[in-house]
């Protein structure tokens, strides 16, 4: 018998999608991708640069939008709530963070503003941390962490050598450049991040039934994070995989390395 085709939506996996129109302010750095009727991706258009900022996701159904990961601007938050809006006229009612890794989670706010029912889930893990952890990088955010880093890209710029002395190449260049105009555009946008943590957990296992769509939620094991977290929707094959899985590489700090092996493991046997 035929195996069934899974599509696999982590962090920067090319699908072949539908590229939608997007808002203005996150067109340059993101772009939104269908899936397929129900599924949208809002995927970064350039992974490598040395400020990251997580995917996001849109699962419509019919009692609600399901979102995974809220990135770190809240400009970028909004602008893929926008496009949400144009595809349903029903709320998001859940928004669940994969991990701590604050790309993934510091728009939080903007969820809950824009829609104060919505509850935030994550691993226990991750929520304990997030605890400790969130109110201070939105203290930094508010008090001009960005713009410290603006003054450090500009001395690279200006001096012609990175932060080991070497001196840049084209590419060096080019990469600062595309990053001190990433940091530019966020500066001000980010010190109106306000600290929000979930407020519904689990351990294993999370499984929603939102009209005809079953959204497991998943955490197997420590792999990137103590508190990773996955979403699998079996009706439609489609695996979103947080930063279990990521392209070109992997961002592993406090990552468990032999877990996360077994970890891949599972996800394949989907």
């Amino acid at each position: 018998m035929a195996r069934p085709c899974i599509q696999l939506v982590s962090a920067i996996v090319c699908l072949v999608a539908v590229t939608g129109s997007i808002s203005a302010q996150q067109m340059e750095h993101f772009r939104m991708e269908k899936v397929n009727d129900h599924v949208y991706a809002f995927i970064g258009s350039d992974p490598t640069l040395d400020w990251v900022d997580g995917n996001s996701y849109a699962i419509l159904t019919d009692d609600g939008v399901f979102v995974v990961d809220s990135h770190q601007p809240p400009m970028v938050a909004e602008a893929n709530i926008a496009e949400i809006r144009k595809l349903t006229n029903l709320p998001i009612t859940y928004l669940l963070n994969t991990h701590w890794h604050g790309d993934h989670n510091t728009g939080n706010f903007v969820y809950k503003r824009e829609f104060p029912d919505i509850q935030i889930i994550s691993h226990n893990k991750t929520r304990e941390i997030l605890a400790r952890r969130m109110p201070e990088w939105v203290n930094n955010a508010r008090n001009g962490e960005y713009a410290a880093y603006i003054i450090e890209y500009e001395k690279i710029l200006s001096d012609g050598k990175g932060p080991t002395g070497r001196a840049l190449n084209a590419t060096d260049s080019l990469r600062a450049n595309k990053l001190l105009a990433l940091l530019r555009k966020y500066d001000a946008d980010v010190r109106r991040d306000t600290a929000l943590i979930p407020n519904v957990t689990f351990d294993s296992k999370l499984v929603l039934h939102m009209g005809s769509t079953e959204i497991q939620i998943r955490h197997d094991c420590r792999a990137n994070t103590p508190g990773d977290a996955y979403v699998w929707l079996p009706q439609d094959s489609v695996l979103i995989t947080g930063d279990i899985l990521v392209h070109p590489i992997p961002y592993p700090f406090g990552s468990f390395f032999d877990e996360w092996v077994a970890q891949l493991d599972t996800m394949l046997s989907l």
